[in-house]
C-alpha cells in the first residue's frame, strides 16, 4: 500500500496515512498474537522523523532505540515506513538504511521501494531506458548520471483547485440582456490543476499545492481530486475555495466569472510543511499571486532560489501589484502567457518585441501561445515560432494550463524548451478537442504517447 500511494500521490503524508488505514483491515483477516502495535511503532517512527528533521544521526539512533530494527514485522517495517519518510528520496534512503544497523536489507529494500515510487519514474515496456545513467547514480557519479539523475526532482504545483461550472451558449449576452445555454456540466478546474493533471499524465513527480478549504464546493473538489488521482498538500477549515462560472461560445472562445476562496489565501505555514529540497521547479499562477496570499508564495520562492519558477500570469496579469511582479520578476521565472496578455503587459505591437522585453527582465526563456498558429519561444537572444497541430475546437477552457503542464512535464526530462514546447503544442491541441480542461488516459496516451 504505501509503495502503491507513494507511485500514485508522490505525497510522503499521504503515503503514511494509506499505509496505516489497512492495518485494522490486515488484522482482521489474521489471527491475534502478542506483539506491539504496528501502527503506533509507524506513528512514532514519523514523530521522531519530524523532531530531528535537522539531525539524521539522532533520528536513525532514535528509531534504532525506541521503535527497533529487527527481523520482526512490528519493528522492520515502522522503521521502513519512518526512513522512507524521512528521507522520501532513494539515494538517501538507501543510505540511512545501510547506516541504521540492523535488519538492514529487508528495511532498506522496503523504504527504497517506497521512495522510488514517489520520486521515481515509471517506464513502459517498450520503453528504452539509459540503463547507465542508473548505475552511475548507484555509484554517485554526478558527471555519468545525465537525465535520470532528474528522477528524483519534483514539481511543487502551486495554485487553485476551484469549481468549474460551464454553460455552452452562443454568444455573450449584452447588458441587461437574457440568453439560454445549449448545455451545462460542473467539474473540478483551476490553473494549478490543470496542469498537475498533465503533469500526472507523462508520470512526472509533482505535488498538488492548492487548498481544499471546508465548504460545498470543497466538498466536491476533494471528492473529484480523488477519483481522478490527485490528492492535495494542503487542506484549511478557514473558509470554502472558490468557483468560476465558465461561458463558452460557439466558437470555443471562452469568458470566466470566478469568485475567489480559500485559493487566494496561501499562508506561511502552509510552506513550513514542505521540504524545499525535493523541488527543482514550481508553478505559479497569476490568479493565487494576486491575492493575499501571493506574499507568502513570493517568500518561500525567494527562500529557495535553486527552485526554478514557471509562471503563468493569466489575464489578471495587470492586476499583480507592481511590487508583486517585481519580485516576481527578480526570481527569472520561466514566462508563460498567450499573445494578448504578452502585448497588453508590454506595450508592444509585435510579439516579438513583446517577448524580446519579458526576456531581457527575466533573463530566461519565454513562451507565448499563439492559438492555433502553436507558440512563440524567445530563449538566449532569440525568437521562432513552433508550429502547432491542427486541432478541431469543442473549446479552449485548460489549454494554456496544459501546455504548460507539458513544457515543464518535458524540462524535468532533460529536453530542450523546444523539444518541450513542440510537445506541448500537441497536449494543447489535444484538450482543445474535448469538452472541459482535462484529458482521459486513453486521449492522452493515443494523442501524445503514440505519436
Amino acid at each position: 500500500m504505501a509503495v502503491a500511494s507513494a507511485m500514485q500521490y508522490g505525497d510522503r503524508e499521504q503515503m503514511i496515512e494509506d499505509a496505516l488505514s489497512v492495518e485494522s483491515y490486515a488484522m482482521s483477516l489474521g489471527a491475534s498474537t502478542v506483539s506491539p502495535s504496528l501502527g503506533a511503532r509507524t506513528r512514532l517512527g514519523v514523530k521522531l522523523a519530524k523532531t530531528c528533521q535537522e539531525d539524521q544521526q539522532a533520528f536513525l539512533q532514535n528509531l534504532y532505540d525506541l521503535v527497533g530494527a529487527g527481523v520482526n514485522t512490528s519493528e522492520s517495517v515502522p522503521a521502513a515506513l519512518a526512513i522512507a519518510y524521512y528521507s522520501f528520496d532513494v539515494k538517501k534512503c538507501a543510505l540511512m538504511c545501510a547506516n541504521l544497523g540492523g535488519d538492514t536489507d529487508t528495511i532498506g529494500a522496503m523504504a527504497t521501494a517506497i521512495c522510488g515510487g514517489g520520486g521515481g519514474r515509471v517506464y513502459r515496456s517498450d520503453t528504452k531506458c539509459q540503463w547507465g545513467g542508473y548505475a552511475a547514480l548507484c555509484r554517485g557519479d554526478p558527471e555519468k548520471e545525465g537525465e535520470d539523475s532528474r528522477m528524483r526532482e519534483k514539481c511543487l504545483v502551486i495554485g487553485a483547485a476551484m469549481l468549474d461550472m460551464i454553460m455552452e451558449i452562443e454568444r455573450l449576452p449584452r447588458s441587461g440582456e437574457d440568453v439560454y445555454a445549449r448545455n451545462q456540466c460542473m467539474t473540478v478546474g483551476g490553473c494549478a490543476y490543470n496542469a498537475a493533471d498533465i503533469l500526472k499524465h507523462f508520470q512526472a513527480a509533482y505535488t498538488l499545492f492548492a487548498p481544499i478549504g471546508t465548504g460545498m464546493y470543497a466538498g466536491f473538489i476533494e471528492a473529484e481530486l480523488k477519483k481522478s488521482g490527485h490528492i492535495s498538500a494542503i487542506k484549511s477549515d478557514e473558509m470554502d475555495n472558490g468557483y468560476s462560472l465558465c461561458l463558452v461560445e460557439a466558437d470555443g472562445e471562452r469568458t470566466f466569472l470566478t469568485l475567489p476562496g480559500i485559493e487566494c489565501r496561501f499562508e506561511k505555514k502552509w510552506f513550513d510543511r514542505l521540504n524545499a529540497e525535493d523541488y527543482h521547479s514550481a508553478y505559479v499562477s497569476g490568479y493565487e499571486l494576486e491575492g493575499e496570499g501571493g506574499e507568502a508564495i513570493l517568500d518561500f520562492l525567494e527562500a529557495n532560489p535553486e527552485i526554478c519558477v514557471y509562471y503563468a500570469p493569466g489575464p489578471r496579469i495587470l492586476h499583480v501589484s507592481e511590487e508583486k511582479r517585481k519580485r516576481m520578476r527578480s526570481l527569472s521565472p520561466v514566462l508563460h502567457l498567450n499573445e494578448m496578455e504578452a502585448l497588453s503587459c508590454t506595450g508592444k505591437t509585435t510579439i516579438q518585441e513583446a517577448a524580446a522585453v519579458l526576456g531581457q527582465q527575466t533573463g530566461q526563456a519565454v513562451i507565448v501561445t499563439l492559438g492555433g498558429e502553436g507558440a512563440y519561444l524567445q530563449e538566449q537572444g532569440e525568437g521562432r515560432v513552433i508550429p502547432s497541430v491542427k486541432a478541431d475546437v469543442v473549446d479552449t477552457i485548460g489549454a494554456g494550463d496544459s501546455h504548460i503542464g507539458a513544457v515543464m512535464a518535458m524540462r524535468a526530462t532533460g529536453k530542450d524548451f523546444e523539444t518541450a514546447v513542440r510537445t506541448a503544442n500537441r497536449v494543447s491541441a489535444l484538450v482543445v478537442g474535448v469538452k472541459g480542461p482535462t484529458l482521459t488516459t486513453e486521449e492522452f496516451e493515443k494523442g501524445v504517447l503514440e505519436k
